[in-house]
């Protein structure tokens, strides 16, 4: 049987960890097969487009998504089904936590099947032209110039995932990066995503997930340069915990050539960011710039005491530790200093 042109409409779907809102879909051109003997059995091969306001996916979210295929093949056997082929996919906007991709575009091969439970799985490349992630909040009055350039950085740039895997059903939601996602702030350098340990994201159903990660940025004005694992992160029910390891090197308003080498959690709750350690943070600090005081070749140790290393929340950031084991310069006192604390 040809198909001329077929059109669904709905004013919402939903499904176990899937819904849609304004749906329209057209097929023209298919060939439809049906057969009955003990069951219903059918299958379809044909163009299809698919059009909705907004769906969700596990705890992936779209507005105005697009689905177009040229080929995709159909078929089921009474209420079962499955749909398999090559897809365009594109979005105005699709976000995973406080992660937001506007103007993304993909092209995937797709998988839904239908058995009682809805199972998708979406394999390929995706780009966005302008993603945010407000990691640090909004730009504040009279704030740190570096600062405000990270800021930047986190609320401008744009992402390519040249081989992502996203799947999501009744055994939960899972994301794979077969290989690394560049992120490429508007105000300059690269930060490199990629997967490390068991997967990039991994979620039990209806519960918050999490995985391991590298990272790795070079030099912009909101960058610095870093190298950085990530052996677990997770989602909170208000925000997320990240155990970091590793190095950056950046200038932060009047220290230059600042280099420091962690380990410690990173949390986001109820809109405070933390940064905990248990261990000192080695630092060298090429120079502090106070004007004609300025002091050079600082090196030593911050460490913690009652409490978070770093703290920031509305804008403002607070550091609260000591320093042990210090050596440094002071030109316009014309002394050195070593093994300084306070």
């Amino acid at each position: 049987m040809c198909i001329r042109a077929r059109t669904l409409r709905a004013a919402a779907t939903d499904g176990p960890g899937l819904a849609a809102r304004q749906v329209a879909g057209s097929a023209t051109g298919g060939r439809l097969t049906v057969s009955r003997d003990e069951a219903v059995r059918w299958s379809l091969e044909t163009p299809l487009n698919l059009r909705a306001a907004s769906g969700q996916a596990g705890e992936a979210r779209a507005q105005n998504l697009s689905i177009q295929s040229n080929g995709l093949s159909m078929g089921g056997r009474n209420t079962a089904f499955e749909a398999t082929g090559p897809v365009t996919a594109a979005f105005d906007r699709i976000g995973f936590g406080d992660l937001m991709l506007k103007q993304a575009r993909g092209e995937l091969s797709l998988d839904v099947v239908q058995d009682g439970a809805i199972r998708i799985a979406a394999e390929g490349g995706l780009r966005s032209a302008g993603g945010a992630w407000p990691l640090f909040g909004p730009v504040g009055p009279d704030e740190i110039a570096e600062l405000t350039e990270m800021k930047a950085a986190l609320g401008d740039f744009a992402l390519n995932a040249p081989a992502i895997r996203f799947a999501t059903g009744s055994a939960g939601t899972s994301v794979t990066l077969a290989r690394p996602v560049t992120l490429t702030p508007a105000n300059g350098g690269i930060l490199t995503v990629a997967q490390a340990g068991t997967g990039a994201y991994q979620a039990e159903p209806g519960r918050l997930g999490g995985g391991a990660l590298t990272l790795t940025a070079t030099r912009g004005r909101g960058l610095p340069e870093m190298a950085v694992a990530v052996p677990e992160w997770r989602l909170t029910d208000s925000g997320f915990e990240a155990l970091l390891d590793g190095r950056a090197q950046l200038d932060f308003d009047l220290a230059r050539g600042i280099d420091a080498r962690t380990r410690g959690l990173l949390a986001m709750a109820g809109g405070r960011l933390t940064y905990a350690t248990s261990d000192c943070v080695d630092l060298t600090v090429e120079r502090l710039e106070l004007d004609e005081n300025d002091v050079h070749r600082v090196a030593g140790k911050l460490c913690p005491e009652a409490g978070p290393l770093l703290s920031s929340k509305d804008g403002i950031w607070r550091v609260a530790g000591g320093f042990q084991g210090v050596s440094a310069d002071a030109p316009f006192l014309g002394m050195r200093f070593a093994e300084a604390s306070g």
